[in-house]
């Protein structure tokens, strides 16, 4: 079912349009990157019109393929203002990497960006099932290194509740992936505010109680904060659970 679902989507909200990379996107492309240097991170910075229609020719072949999901960041005003994609994908694992993302000078420090990672991030945890999705960085990106944290994402985790528990990143993916595996159709709602003070965050959440997902689950969560804002861990208690699960 993940190969399945790993298919060219359009994606989109107010901010951004995520839409299949096209051939026809590379003369948009090759002005934002050519002579730049914003992709020169890159293991093969695109500095030539050359580079950057193998860049995109790559990617389009490789969507063909079903072996990454490639993306031009489109803005809504309508200009083309960069270009992501899902990569590195282990369908076996349920893992995926959003990766060799660029944008524009002028859409760089904007929402565009975030906007995004987020829907990317949707669409994988949501729509294709993942229960992993990684973020890179070259180590002296430091822009990348210290906007990837913003969206939420951590280096490692805890993650407790009354029932299932994980340690690292091995431990919260085979716990993540167990609970999917036997309540497949079940997606978290946050139903409170956030409550954070000092370093600790509290909210509330329920699952369940639909036709496709009749079960109800809802519960108290609690987290204690990096100083950067990251999740160090998050400790679950149940308010309400099915008597058989």
């Amino acid at each position: 079912m993940f190969n399945e679902q790993l298919r060219p989507v359009t994606l989109e909200n107010a901010f951004v349009h995520l839409e299949p990379l096209r051939l026809d996107h590379a003369a948009d492309l090759a002005a934002l990157t050519v002579g730049t240097g914003i992709t020169r991170w890159f293991p093969e910075p695109m500095e030539t019109r050359a580079i950057l229609d193998r860049y995109v020719a790559e990617g389009v072949a490789q969507a063909e393929a079903g072996t990454a999901v490639p993306f031009a960041i489109v803005d809504p005003d309508g200009p083309v203002a960069g270009c992501t994609r899902y990569m590195n994908i282990a369908a076996e694992h349920r893992r995926l990497e959003i990766g060799s993302t660029f944008v524009g000078a002028p859409w760089q420090r904007s929402a565009i960006i975030t906007a995004a990672k987020l829907l990317l991030l949707e669409h994988g945890f949501e729509r294709l099932g993942c229960i992993r999705i990684e973020l890179k960085a070259d180590s002296r990106n430091m822009k990348s290194r210290n906007a990837i944290p913003r969206l939420g994402a951590t280096e490692e985790g805890t993650f407790r509740d009354p029932i299932v528990g994980g340690e690292g990143h091995d431990g919260i993916a085979a716990m993540i992936g167990a609970v999917q595996q036997r309540l497949p159709f079940y997606r978290f709602r946050l139903i409170s505010g956030i409550d954070a003070h000092n370093g600790c965050v509290r909210y509330r959440w329920e699952a369940g109680g639909t036709a496709e997902a009749p079960l109800y689950f809802a519960g108290t969560d609690f987290a204690i904060l990096a100083p950067d804002g990251r999740f160090v861990s998050v400790t679950g208690f149940l308010d309400a659970m099915p008597t058989a699960v």
